[in-house]
């Protein structure tokens, strides 16, 4: 082993040679002691840089810098919702990319997982999703506690809750009454009202509503039985009930949605919450041009004068008195018997030192747009939805950047629809399927373990919501086709992106090809078909040539 060299005159507190490895290692402990201290070490954490001259804030977590600010964020942010055009058009556009009209289920049962064949596995996935189906879109809407939605209003609500205050909350109900076949009601609660039971501090494990076990999981909440803002004389408002999270055997009971951003995060976060600054700014901003644009439309003209209001308002009246009278009736006089006359027009006649003068002031204009753009894509980038369609500004918008920033909110797009799904929408459809499986509604098949025993092989599946839409339709169906030819996408892919369940379209597809075969037709989209019928009436030879070759003998 080679001796470490050792530096001549240095020694330590023993007397012993210092070599450069204690010298490099003493080196690096001050460099760390240093960059503890006052100034950073790194440039992020550097205290003396004059762009970060001020900017000192404290290390906190994502709770902790919202925890006592949250009802004033939350009060801003539906304010906002309630009274601007861009953050609720912001809200709705969001929520029909996400949710839309109807939140599809297409049940894929994990086959493998089940120990049963694929095909088996489909025909489970079939009469699951017609129990979820008979559920959800009840007539009667049982679905809801208050019978006000069914499943598709209930998932736009929820959506909206979760896009707008970063919180969705909601108790998985039992409302059983006779000849109805479901018990399970969703009744959506106002995250407001998710707080500490009478306004007490934040504890190790009741932090913001949500009680904590020992490991941190959130097995409980503490909701207000009324909302904090409603009436003084509801005395609900006072009394907090405590719901747990689920059942002793897993059924769901009180379910809290939101985005994680960090560890150990218990409440969600507005995405208004960043923007709240600027959305308020530019509302003003809209506010003040639009009352300057007003008070410039009702002053039609100015009147200068050299006399005081009061004598100039007596000359501008019909029936002057005093002073002004006399002064009116000599200059009445004069110009009674000399009327000033240019050609057909008649030019009107003021007092010495009058002047009117139209109101021609012009507000600049030209910068508005450009003004409102940049807070606007600012907007549009944190909320995650495309800056044209919430600014509705199209006039330079082309099919090549369309789709390109098409597939970047779409990849955005549905990342979100997972997020929430998994957050919100699983522990519905967990709830539905496991009530039918206990009611013997749905019966395991032979073979499988219980829904208990493998919940999740049996709600393995996807959520079909909207359509990513097309720009071109015909370039984006070649596109499809060549893909589809290279074995690089499929039809469930093709399909899903619009919405749409693959094998719900081919039977409607074979369905129609059996109608229309029935029906003798044809497609029109097919140039090379002939319709049956108009094949067989198409005559062998032409009916005229007879009557050409009897007149070619009669003039010949």
């Amino acid at each position: 082993m080679n001796a470490v060299p050792q530096i001549t005159g240095l020694l330590d507190h023993r007397g012993a040679p210092i070599s450069t490895r204690q010298i490099a290692e003493a080196r690096m402990a001050a460099f760390h002691v240093r960059g503890s201290g006052r100034y950073g070490a790194g440039p992020g954490g550097e205290r003396r840089q004059a762009a970060l001259a001020g900017w000192t804030p404290a290390l906190r977590t994502m709770d902790g810098v919202h925890a006592y600010s949250r009802d004033a964020t939350n009060a801003r942010v539906r304010d906002l919702y309630r009274t601007n055009g861009s953050a609720r058009a912001a809200v709705i556009k969001d929520a029909d990319m996400i949710v839309g009209q109807l939140l599809r289920l297409m049940s894929l049962p994990d086959a493998t997982a089940l120990g049963i064949s694929v095909k088996t596995a489909q025909e489970l996935g079939k009469a699951q999703e017609a129990v979820f189906r008979s559920w959800a879109h009840d007539p009667l809407r049982r679905c809801d506690r208050v019978r006000r939605h069914q499943f598709p209003g209930l998932a736009n609500v929820l959506y909206r809750e979760f896009r707008t205050i970063g919180d969705s909350l909601y108790v998985v109900r039992m409302k059983r009454r006779e000849r109805w076949r479901f018990g399970t009601a969703i009744q959506i609660v106002n995250a407001e009202r998710l707080s500490n039971p009478n306004g007490t501090m934040d504890t190790l494990n009741t932090q913001q509503g949500v009680q904590l076990d020992d490991d941190g999981e959130a097995i409980g909440y503490h909701i207000r039985n009324g909302h904090p803002g409603g009436s003084y004389v509801d005395y609900r408002n006072q009394v907090w009930e405590y719901v747990p999270k689920e059942t002793s055997w897993g059924r769901p009971v009180c379910v809290h949605g939101f985005e994680t951003e960090e560890a150990g995060q218990v409440r969600g976060v507005s995405p208004f919450s960043a923007i709240l600054e600027p959305f308020k700014m530019l509302d003003r901003q809209g506010h003040a041009e639009l009352a300057n644009h007003v008070a410039n439309a009702l002053y039609v003209g100015f009147l200068t004068s050299s006399y005081d209001p009061y004598t100039a308002g007596e000359q501008m009246a019909a029936d002057p008195t005093g002073a002004a009278k006399d002064w009116h009736d000599i200059r009445a006089e004069h110009y009674a018997t000399n009327e000033i006359v240019l050609g057909e027009s008649v030019l009107p006649v003021l007092p010495p030192g009058d002047e009117i003068k139209l109101n021609a002031t012009a507000r600049q204009t030209s910068g508005i747009d450009t003004f409102r753009s940049v807070f606007l894509r600012e907007i549009a980038s944190a909320l995650g939805v495309p800056y044209v369609a919430l600014a509705e500004d199209w006039k330079s918008v082309t099919y090549s950047s369309a789709r390109a920033a098409l597939n970047e909110i779409w990849r955005s797009a549905l990342s979100r629809r997972a997020m929430f799904v998994e957050q919100v929408i699983t522990p519905i459809y967990y709830a539905v399927i496991e009530e039918a499986y206990a009611a013997g509604i749905l019966v395991a098949p032979d073979g499988a373990p219980s829904f208990w025993d493998d919940p999740a092989a049996y709600l393995k599946g996807a959520w079909l919501g909207p359509g990513r839409g097309y720009i071109d339709r015909k370039k984006e169906a070649e596109g499809a086709e060549i893909l589809k030819g290279a074995h690089m996408t499929t039809l469930q892919r093709e399909l899903g992106d619009q919405g749409f369940d693959w094998e719900e379209h081919l039977q409607q597809e074979k369905r129609e090809q059996d109608m229309l075969a029935e029906l003798d037709l044809w497609r029109a989209a097919e140039p090379d078909a002939k319709p049956p019928a108009m094949a067989s009436a198409v005559p062998d030879e032409d009916p005229d040539d007879a009557d050409r070759r009897e007149l070619a003998e009669a003039t010949a």
